[in-house]
């Protein structure tokens, strides 16, 4: 699992946790007034309802955004799979690079190796003098 996911997952815990105990500790009784209706429930019951319903609605919200940004990364993939596959027609890819192992000519800019044995010394050679 990555570590963004399991970051966000403790988080997410660590506010439902913070909700559990704010709803658990004001778990007094209070009246919800909508219009003509009075109903006494739980605070407890409230502050959980509460959190639930803002949660599903931001998660209603985000649905479309996160639609359209899965169609946009499916459309750019098409269109580097296209222009990939234009680019191997136009250059298709060479089997050896010039001087390496697998080629059999030599190129002009090779550098000949030598054995060891007749490697040139590093110390200078002596000029004769006229």
């Amino acid at each position: 699992m990555k570590v963004v996911t399991v970051l966000w997952l403790l988080l997410v815990a660590l506010v439902m946790a913070v909700v559990a105990i704010f709803a658990v500790s004001n778990a007094g009784p209070v009246e919800i007034s909508f219009f003509h209706w009075h109903h006494p429930v739980s605070l407890a019951l409230v502050v959980v309802g509460s959190f639930l319903f803002g949660g599903i609605v931001m998660a209603a919200l985000a649905v479309p955004g996160r639609i359209r940004l899965g169609l946009r990364v499916r459309h750019l993939e098409r269109q580097m799979a296209s222009a990939a596959g234009a680019v191997d027609s136009v250059n298709p890819p060479a089997t050896a690079l010039p001087g390496e192992a697998n080629s059999a000519e030599p190129t002009p800019f090779a550098v000949p190796t030598t054995p060891d044995s007749q490697q040139p010394s590093s110390r200078p050679q002596p000029t004769e003098r006229r």
